[in-house]
């Protein structure tokens, strides 16, 4: 004999908490449990916050206002977009693996004519799904000859508009001012405070690359 059936009963996940547009499903996100963004709505990243993972779900656009920390245990996937304003911060405090890319927002210092920011990047890129985060794609209208790193073996500023290598510091001069329209649109007046954005998947983990002795270098933070 069959019994009759009871009524459904919802089994909750105890391991993660969903952003829907205007709440959590599981309580506000702890370093216990894994962020889950479904939903583009609604301000999931109000303050600073503390996760195990975070998940952003395809389609969805979710941003980190500027002041505020994410802070990440283990991997953060990005199937949809993720957007760090210019001081916000992702903090991750074990060696996982990355998938997916982010935006983080950067504004440089007011700049005078002549004037070069030091940048270090903050993501990656594989070349293929994601595209590689270059000096070139970071300020694209720059002169074209004014992307710098400094090599030790050299002891010299060397061109170098390519891939931003995790750790290495680039020095990229202002635009001249005027007005640039498509494919890169920028209103350049001084003095200027630069807004760029770097977009690739997180850097994270131990990052090492070679030097010689007695040689001066140029390292930035890569995260």
């Amino acid at each position: 004999c069959t019994s009759s059936p009871t009524s459904n009963v919802p089994i909750a996940d105890a391991s993660s908490t969903t952003w829907n547009g205007s709440s959590w499903s599981n309580g506000t996100p702890n370093a216990s449990k894994n962020i889950i963004i479904a939903s583009s709505s609604g301000a999931p990243f109000a303050a600073n916050l503390t996760g195990c993972a975070l998940t952003i779900n395809t389609g969805v656009t979710a941003t980190v206002p500027s002041g505020v920390t994410l802070t990440i245990t283990n991997a953060v996937t990005t199937n949809g977009q993720l957007i760090f304003e210019n001081n916000a911060s992702l903090v991750q405090t074990t060696n996982a693996s990355n998938s997916g890319a982010i935006e983080y927002r950067r504004i440089s210092s007011p700049m005078k004519n002549f004037d070069y920011t030091y940048w270090s990047s903050p993501v990656w890129g594989d070349g293929t799904v994601v595209p590689k985060q270059t000096a070139k794609n970071l300020s694209p209208n720059t002169l074209a000859d004014k992307y710098f790193r400094f090599s030790g073996s050299a002891n010299d500023w060397v061109f170098d508009d390519a891939e931003m290598i995790p750790g290495v510091g680039f020095i990229i001069r202002v635009p001249k001012p005027g007005i640039y329209g498509a494919p890169y649109p920028e209103t350049v007046v001084m003095p200027y405070a630069q807004p760029v954005a770097f977009k690739g998947i997180p850097n994270n983990g131990d990052y090492t690359f070679g030097v010689g002795a007695n040689q001066y270098n140029l390292i930035g933070n890569p995260y």
